[in-house]
């Protein structure tokens, strides 16, 4: 039993040792940046082209709420954009938000694939 607990401890050690050298990584500051950057460049974008125009948008809020669920790839629908302008941001932003999520994926797993030697 004593053995298992050892595994069990180095395991976690090692896990929260690679979570702490992501995020730590410079390539997760500048990735975390785009993201947060496009979602209010794209929310703001889209407010300004719709707002008037689309009855679900009365807010900047709401195009905020939009942004989030598309870059997150929810999608709820209860905020859609109806213009061709709008609809090209949400292209852009579901784009992002697909090679953000495969980016932290491929970080995550390349700081777990390391190999790490017991001393």
């Amino acid at each position: 039993m004593r053995h298992v607990r050892n595994h069990l401890r180095y395991g976690w050690r090692h896990f929260w040792r690679q979570i702490g050298r992501v995020l730590r990584n410079p390539v997760f500051l500048v990735l975390t940046l785009i993201g947060n950057l496009m979602l209010l460049v794209c929310a703001m974008a889209l407010y300004f082209v719709e707002i008037g125009i689309n009855p679900s948008i009365k807010s900047p809020e709401d195009t905020i709420w939009w942004a989030f669920a598309t870059l997150t790839t929810v999608g709820y629908g209860d905020v859609v954009p109806i213009t061709l302008p709008g609809r090209i941001i949400a292209i852009c932003l579901m784009f992002t938000g697909g090679v953000l999520f495969l980016s932290f994926i491929a970080l995550l797993s390349s700081a777990f694939t390391e190999l790490e030697f017991i001393e």
